[in-house]
């Protein structure tokens, strides 16, 4: 089990064609899920020359390869680009990869930070965040990665 409750289940396929395996993970809340290997779709580049995949995904699961299916974590579905950008002019709404949960009410200090900041400022700093998200990095540490970017760009704004 890792530190985010996950717990490998099950493996079949022949272990010598990694095309073949799927693996079941029990993700804690989610229940089990299986994992298939995909080859990494080649990555496009958005206007701001964020990666984007072809793929689309609902960017609701994090996870070290990201829910784009693809190795690189700084590719961005469409989806979670969408999303940064959407949250970089609402930025009052948070977004999935703040760091805060969807019911967590994100404090008063942070929104006074983000209020500061261009819109073109809070959009880098929300990509950087799903970029980590995709890394697998937990709420906690993206929470205070997050905090840890909005005051440095604050202090090179000055």
């Amino acid at each position: 089990m890792n530190r985010e409750g996950w717990q490998l289940v099950e493996v079949k396929g022949d272990e010598s064609d990694l095309e073949t395996l799927t693996a079941k993970i029990k993700v804690a809340g989610a229940g089990v899920v299986s994992i298939r290997y995909e080859k990494a779709p080649l990555p496009l580049r958005g206007k701001s020359g964020v990666k984007v995949s072809t793929r689309v995904g609902n960017g609701t699961s994090g996870g070290g390869t990201g829910p784009h299916g693809g190795s690189d974590p700084r590719v961005l579905t469409p989806d979670q680009l969408s999303d940064a950008r959407k949250a970089a002019r609402n930025f009052r709404d948070g977004f999935q990869a703040d760091g805060y949960g969807d019911n967590q009410t994100v404090p008063a200090q942070v929104l006074a930070k983000v209020s500061r900041l261009s819109v073109k400022q809070r959009e880098s700093i929300n990509v950087k965040m799903y970029e980590y998200r995709n890394r697998g990095l937990g709420m906690k540490e993206r929470s205070q990665i997050y905090n840890k970017l909005l005051d440095k760009e604050l202090q090179q704004g000055r």
